[in-house]
């Protein structure tokens, strides 16, 4: 696949990493409320480990996310 640029349409691809490994995990919970609806709350957190760019010298930069969840859980 070509990753070019837009604005001066330059070939990026040989900048950035092919490939990225990382590690996730979540925390959550689920309060009854009654027979049919929970209310949950979670945490989760991905990140990974492998340098976006190629050949950097400077600190590494690396992808991460996280987030919090909150809602209601309805059974049917």
């Amino acid at each position: 696949m070509s990753a070019k640029e837009t604005t001066f349409n330059t070939d990026v691809k040989d900048v950035f990493n092919d490939t990225d490994a990382g590690l996730a995990f979540g925390l959550g919970v689920k309060i009854p409320v009654s027979d049919y609806i929970k209310i949950f709350i979670e945490y989760q957190e991905q990140a990974g480990v492998i340098d976006v760019f190629k050949n950097n010298n400077d600190s590494p930069v690396l992808n991460s996310r996280s987030a919090i969840n909150v809602g209601i859980n309805f059974l049917l």
